[in-house]
C-alpha cells in the first residue's frame, strides 16, 4: 500500500519488486532535507528524485538515507520508489531547511 502525503510519503510492503513514480510539487523553493526511514524485514528499497526531465537529483537507500538538495516551487518533480523483494515499512520525510552554517543539520 502507497500513502502519499503533504510532506511525507509511506509505503508498506508484502515481498514487492518494481516501481512506483507520482509527480510531485514543492510548497516552497528552498533547500530540502529528505530522510528515508526502512523497516524491512527483507530485500531493498531506494528513493530517486527526479526532475522535470526525468534526471536524477538525488538516490536515498538503507547506506545513504538522508539528503539535502535545492528545489523550486515553480518547478514539477518525480518521486519514484524501486523495490526489489522487498517486505516492511518505507516513510520518506521531507522539510525545507532554515538558513543554516555549513556543518549543521537540519533540525
Amino acid at each position: 500500500m502507497f500513502r502519499p502525503e503533504k510532506n511525507a510519503d509511506k509505503v508498506n510492503l508484502d515481498s514487492c519488486t518494481g516501481w512506483v513514480q507520482r509527480v510531485g510539487r514543492f510548497h516552497e523553493s528552498s533547500t530540502y532535507e529528505l530522510i528515508l526511514n526502512t523497516q524491512l524485514s527483507k530485500g531493498e528499497a531506494e528513493f530517486s528524485l527526479l526532475d522535470r526531465k526525468k534526471r536524477p537529483l538525488l538516490k536515498l537507500n538503507r547506506r545513504c538515507p538522508s539528503s539535502r538538495v535545492d528545489l523550486n516551487a515553480d518547478s514539477r518533480y518525480y518521486l519514484r520508489w524501486q523495490f526489489t523483494n522487498a517486505t516492511g515499512e518505507c516513510e520518506l520525510r521531507w522539510k525545507p531547511c532554515p538558513l543554516i552554517m555549513e556543518g549543521e543539520k537540519c533540525k
